[in-house]
């Protein structure tokens, strides 16, 4: 058996997991207020999804194909820049904060869909990589769809519209087929996963 060789944990990596310092206090900010009710709480899971679905899926690109050059940095520092922005907007009042934050969630995704896009073009699109794209397409029409339901008025300002945040946790699913799991490097993950569990914890 051949011995996993573990990837090292890069310096942007570590100060990218920090933004997360940021949007898990954030979060705590949803649940702060004279009245907790059912929107809250449900505004407060899904933004969690949202800001750990964006970590995951940064993650997995950095550990598949991520070689330290600078493609990954000169991308991951605006995604850095977006997720935090995106942090400060997280708010029980979907009237003032829906469009921002859904441009910055919007414009985060297209980051990653270009790692995954220019990594691709260097060492070959393979069917991993090509179910990413389409997968990571599908997120970006859907959150640039959510900016223009709000520039159109057609936002409801309710928690009702938090649905279109879950879809595509839905449509995940059906790429998972095509995925492979086999360029993952699982020492590095581990000591991901760590890295941001100490960090929301914390």
């Amino acid at each position: 058996m051949s011995e996993i060789k573990a990837k090292r944990v890069s310096n942007y990596e570590l100060f990218y997991d920090l933004v997360f310092v940021l949007a898990t206090s954030s979060l705590t900010g949803l649940l702060h207020g004279e009245h907790i009710a059912f929107k809250e709480i449900l505004t407060f899971i899904t933004a969690n999804c949202i800001i750990m679905t964006l970590w995951m899926n940064e993650t997995i690109y950095l550990n598949k194909y991520g070689e330290r050059d600078f493609l990954d940095i000169f991308t991951i520092i605006p995604s850095m820049y977006l997720i935090g922005n995106m942090s400060l907007n997280f708010s029980n009042d979907f009237e003032k904060t829906a469009l921002p934050f859904n441009a910055f969630l919007t414009l985060s995704y297209v980051l990653i869909f270009l790692q995954y896009y220019l990594r691709g073009r260097r060492i070959g699109f393979n069917e991993d990589i090509k179910a990413t794209l389409q997968m990571l397409a599908s997120y970006i029409a859907i959150c640039a769809g959510a900016t223009l339901l709000v520039i159109f008025k057609l936002w409801t300002n309710d928690e009702r519209m938090l649905i279109v945040y879950i879809i595509p946790f839905l449509i995940s699913f059906f790429f998972q087929g095509r995925m492979s799991h086999s360029p993952i490097n699982f020492p590095h993950m581990v000591e991901r996963c760590q890295l941001i569990t100490i960090i929301i914890v914390i």
